[in-house]
């Protein structure tokens, strides 16, 4: 079986479905997240790949040449990265995560190209996460990494799908913008999470939180703005308010340890 051309010609259909799908209500668009997603990870399964440094010396060189998978072995590598395509990035050992500097999720569609599925697992970096998005249906996906610096979303307008943050160590405050669903499951987070965007299901569980003593936790971009808000078992500690949210659908907040917070703990209305 050609699975290549298998997945390629699903992928197609896909994407013609998305466009037609994006005016939708938030159900087409979160069915669209799923699907997309699914298809995504079916195309890595017949995926190119290389090793950095044994096939190419740096990172951004091997991004260069379009594979589907770039394993990184571990080592520092003192250099920025700007991602276009789809990719997906990993450490070779995760206890022992190669470091890099700044990443920059930059996703370019050309005629006929679908959404983008990014991952970067196993990975250290030192320099923040800046997400430029305003063409892509993207999936943005961070498993096991550290990040320093944060990540700040300089998009124009709010394209990218899905963002999952799983198992990260992250210092500095995150801003995740999307269409269907955020996710912050099992981190430790000494900053802020603030997300938001009309459509959006924002999920955050079993994560730990450490603040300076100022600001939120978890919030929205004006302690609002989203569709639904799922936040669960979270430890939350030192800011002056624990939980903002507010979601034009519903709230779910519950088994929340909040403490150190000297305004409010929790301030919802959904």
């Amino acid at each position: 079986m050609n699975w290549g051309s298998s997945v390629n010609q699903e992928f197609h259909v896909l994407s013609t479905v998305a466009l037609k799908w994006l005016a939708a209500p938030f159900l087409g668009t979160a069915l669209l997240v799923c699907a997309a997603d699914l298809v995504l990870r079916a195309s890595l399964c017949t995926a190119s790949s290389v090793t950095v440094p044994d096939d190419y010396p740096d990172i951004q060189s091997a991004l260069g040449v379009g594979v589907d998978t770039v394993a990184v072995r571990s080592v520092a590598f003192p250099e920025d990265l700007i991602i276009f395509g789809q990719v997906t990035i990993l450490g070779t050992d995760r206890e022992n995560r190669p470091a890099i500097g700044q990443v920059t999720i930059q996703p370019t569609d050309e005629p006929g190209d679908g959404a983008k599925y990014v991952e970067l697992r196993n990975m250290m970096i030192v320099g923040g996460i800046l997400i430029d998005n305003d063409r892509s249906l993207a999936t943005l996906v961070f498993r096991d990494c550290g990040i320093e610096g944060g990540i700040t979303d300089v998009s124009t307008r709010i394209e990218t799908a899905s963002i999952e943050l799983s198992g990260c160590s992250i210092a500095g405050d995150v801003r995740a913008f999307t269409r269907g669903v955020c996710i912050v499951d099992s981190c430790i987070v000494r900053g802020t999470i603030v997300a938001g965007d009309s459509d959006m299901h924002l999920f955050v569980r079993d994560s730990y939180f450490e603040g300076s003593g100022v600001g939120h936790a978890i919030g929205g971009p004006t302690y609002g703005g989203m569709y639904k808000a799922t936040i669960q078992r979270n430890v939350i500690r030192n800011y002056s308010r624990g939980i903002i949210v507010s979601a034009d659908i519903a709230v779910n907040i519950s088994a929340n340890d909040i403490g150190e917070c000297t305004l409010s703990g929790i301030d919802a209305t959904g």
